[in-house]
């Protein structure tokens, strides 16, 4: 859009001059008032032209800003997979899966060790507030998912039927989990073929 209004502009200040040249050439007599209404006109379109121009650039400026912003956001709530609490509900959870391979096994161990069930709600409010960033566009969905879907989908096969069996939960988490989990196993699968 910006490109064909600066292009526009500048043909009509072209056709100004010209026309402008071919009114003085053909009435011979070149009057110096009608030179300075013809420049005086020209410098208002390239007044113009020069304001579009820079707006055009602090536009381009803004979207790289909001988009470096965005990959932080991003970058940051990746780092925070390897922060203490969320390591410390990992190896909760990693212990559990490969001592309870059973949903029955898994169930009767979330609901018998409330350390447990506090790591998995832990984590499944940490895939939440990814959720949120990436669907409010507030951080980089590229970079998040480069670093955490392997994680997460794996997480979601295993804990997904337990938070689904969850009488009185909020079913917003499960289906924000589950809106993530399609989206990036989706992903996955479009790029393995």
């Amino acid at each position: 859009m910006r490109k064909l209004q600066i292009v526009s502009l500048w043909v009509i200040a072209l056709l100004w001059i010209g026309s402008a040249i071919g009114y003085i050439v053909i009435s011979g007599e070149p009057k110096v008032e009608l030179f300075f209404i013809i420049l005086n006109g020209l410098g208002v379109i390239i007044a113009v032209l020069v304001s579009i121009y820079n707006g055009y650039n602090a536009n381009v400026l803004k979207r790289e800003q909001v988009n470096t912003q965005k990959f932080q956001v991003g970058f940051r709530y990746s780092e925070n997979w390897t922060s203490d609490a969320i390591i410390d509900a990992r190896s909760k959870t990693r212990s559990l899966i490969e001592n309870s391979p059973t949903l029955e096994e898994l169930s009767f161990a979330i609901n018998h060790d409330n350390s447990v069930k506090t790591a998995i709600i832990k984590l499944a409010n940490y895939w939440q507030t990814i959720h949120f960033l990436i669907e409010r566009n507030m951080a980089d969905e590229d970079a998040i998912r480069h670093f955490l879907s392997k994680p997460f989908l794996m997480w979601m096969e295993r804990f997904r039927p337990w938070l689904a069996s969850q009488e009185g939960q909020d079913k917003h988490v499960l289906e924000d989990l589950d809106d993530l989990f399609q989206r990036w196993k989706s992903n996955i699968n479009e790029q393995s073929t």
